[in-house]
């Protein structure tokens, strides 16, 4: 499931192939899966909206599994709001056996029937509630290694912000847009990235990219998948672009996360508690929005002080409580 012959790189360059139909989307994410991730009983990729969860919605789904991807789906939707809230808003990675009520959720007593005993969950969600999740059935129960939950928790991010920036330009405004060349020189931009750290920011991950793209996807992927991170800067996703001279460019288009507003917090103080409150860890926060950790921290504890919270826990019900009447769908 996670072994030497794993690409994940691959799934990294289908989630940013953004300026495509939907269905064409959603299918590149199943083929980048396939040879990694089936294990004979198929692999199925979702698009969903689970921001009431008690109404939770696929919107769409692709599978290699027959005619069950369909079928799942309408489980999934069946789901009890904890399981819903569990599965689509509190992690990014997880195999399904280790949630709540799973011997008796209307998806597991599909899968019995046929003979899967476990699912792999990789699940690109953004602080909206809207997201892509990848399933992979499993035979028998299977309990993660540190490494490989780390592997897809970081999958997931790029399928986040893939899906996130791919809606972005479906709804005709595309954001905007920064263009390098193909060593991460500034060709052209708006003002926010003429300062000089910010040019370097962006030409370092453009390096990064290459990096991972190159040996280390065989022979060290989690290196590769490592360097190769979610956002840069907590602004901008890396898109390849080519001339018609075969000229190869690098477009970096703007994709921050949309968070609730909270007059108190800054907006990177808002993001990362955003995040937090998904579950995820100081670590994975800032693979996702591209940063340090120690920025992370930073942020988290600022933001803290600022809600008069005691502890990492209060300061993410804090966070949700003044935010949830301000959750909108993009």
């Amino acid at each position: 499931m996670a072994g030497a012959s794993s690409d994940p790189i691959a799934f990294v360059e289908a989630a940013y192939r953004v300026e495509v139909p939907t269905a064409s989307w959603l299918s590149g994410i199943v083929d980048a899966a396939r040879a990694t991730l089936d294990q004979g009983m198929g692999v199925t990729a979702m698009l969903y909206d689970a921001t009431d969860v008690a109404r939770m919605r696929i919107l769409a789904v692709e599978g290699t599994g027959g005619g069950r991807a369909e079928a799942l789906a309408r489980a999934i939707e069946r789901g009890a709001p904890e399981r819903i809230r569990w599965t689509f808003r509190t992690s990014a990675c997880r195999v399904a056996s280790e949630g709540p009520d799973w011997e008796t959720t209307p998806a597991r007593l599909l899968f019995a029937k046929w003979g899967i005993e476990d699912v792999l969950c990789a699940n690109g969600v953004d602080p909206t509630g809207i997201g892509c999740f990848l399933t992979a059935p499993l035979a028998r129960r299977r309990r993660l290694s540190v490494a490989a939950r780390s592997r897809w928790e970081r999958v997931a991010a790029h399928l986040a912000a893939g899906y996130r920036l791919h809606r972005r330009i479906a709804q005709s405004a595309p954001p905007p847009e920064v263009t390098l060349d193909a060593v991460g020189r500034l060709l052209d931009g708006p003002a926010e990235v003429t300062e000089k750290e910010a040019r370097r920011g962006l030409r370092e991950a453009v390096r990064a990219m290459d990096k991972a793209r190159g040996r280390a996807r065989r022979t060290a992927p989690d290196e590769a998948l490592e360097g190769w991170k979610a956002l840069v800067d907590a602004r901008w996703t890396l898109l390849d672009h080519f001339d018609s001279d075969g000229r190869r460019f690098v477009v970096a288009r703007r994709n921050t996360s949309d968070v609730p507003d909270a007059a108190e917090l800054t907006e990177r103080e808002r993001q990362v508690l955003a995040y937090a409150a998904l579950g995820h860890t100081n670590k994975l926060v800032a693979y996702e929005l591209g940063i340090a950790a120690s920025t992370v921290r930073v942020l988290f504890a600022r933001a803290a002080k600022k809600l008069g919270a005691s502890s990492r826990e209060d300061a993410v019900a804090r966070f949700v409580q003044r935010t949830a009447a301000l959750t909108r769908v993009p």
